[in-house]
């Protein structure tokens, strides 16, 4: 709680919220965890689904520096997002999905911080409708095999609405669009795919973790592992963004060169990953 007060005297609040939960899943029989596949759909027939995860400590504030009394703590202790997925053929080789997320935070955080107290971080609430559509590239252009084995690629447009609780860290105020290019490849039950996206957003900033455009890619692979019914999944995935950080400790510099000058770093989870950033 000490350390919460002078932090949060520096934490801003602009225009683009937060959304400390990155991991968004994609359709069942569209992709696989966060990662999309290429294939298409005969026209009219769809696709649905329920996804739920939980992110553990999704934002804290860590003491680093040598020598510091002051105690970190938890921001967000945990969140469930449960969605629910589906998507439909207009054609053959285009559909279009739509993601309906609840996100829920999960126990009380230790520290007051950007005008708010810690309860009000406890909330449940629909998070930001997502909405996309995908081409398959390998139909329309007559190169997929009829039984879809072998190479595949396409493109998918999503965009995300502001329809979350960014007050309370579970959404975005402003309205988000990625391009991403998809390929893959099937062999009865081998296949591996691999996406690449750009994520076209305003900039945002809580503490010194600044939002802005960002390159987002996942890869994925499996394979059956026992019988007909169990397989084995392996996969990657994360983002590079394209704004530099600030430096906790001196707001008139527009980035932070990483060396032990911050009393604070904020380890935010994205994606199952720890990327972590310093907070004062």
């Amino acid at each position: 709680a000490m350390a919460a007060r002078p932090a949060a005297a520096q934490v801003v609040f602009p225009e683009g919220g937060l959304d400390v939960e990155q991991f968004e899943a994609a359709v069942p029989g569209a992709g696989q965890l966060s990662t999309w596949g290429s294939k298409g759909l005969e026209p009219y027939q769809y696709d649905l689904g329920v996804s739920m995860h939980y992110a553990h400590r999704p934002l804290r504030l860590v003491p680093v520096a040598d020598g510091e009394t002051r105690t970190g703590g938890t921001i967000v202790p945990g969140m469930i997002r449960t969605e629910l997925l589906g998507r439909v053929a207009l054609l053959k080789w285009l559909d279009v999905s739509l993601a309906l997320p609840v996100v829920a935070t999960v126990g009380k955080g230790e520290i007051d911080i950007g005008g708010r107290t810690a309860s009000q971080f406890e909330t449940i609430a629909l998070g930001d409708v997502r909405l996309s559509a995908g081409v398959d590239l390998s139909q329309l252009l007559g190169k997929r095999s009829l039984t879809g084995d072998g190479f595949g690629f396409g493109a998918r447009l999503g965009v995300w609405l502001p329809t979350g609780n960014s007050d309370a860290l579970q959404g975005e105020t402003g309205v988000r669009v990625e391009p991403r290019l998809v390929a893959d490849w099937r062999d009865e039950r081998w296949y591996a795919a691999v996406n690449a996206g750009w994520l076209v957003r305003g900039p945002s900033k809580f503490a010194n973790i600044v939002n802005d455009d960002a390159f987002r890619y996942s890869a994925l692979v499996s394979g059956p592992l026992y019988g007909e019914w169990l397989d084995w999944l392996a996969t990657v995935q994360g983002a590079l963004q394209s704004a530099k950080q600030t430096d906790p400790l001196d707001a008139t510099k527009s980035s932070y060169n990483g060396t032990n000058r911050s009393s604070y770093k904020c380890s935010r989870r994205f994606n199952h990953a720890h990327h972590t950033l310093s907070c004062s």
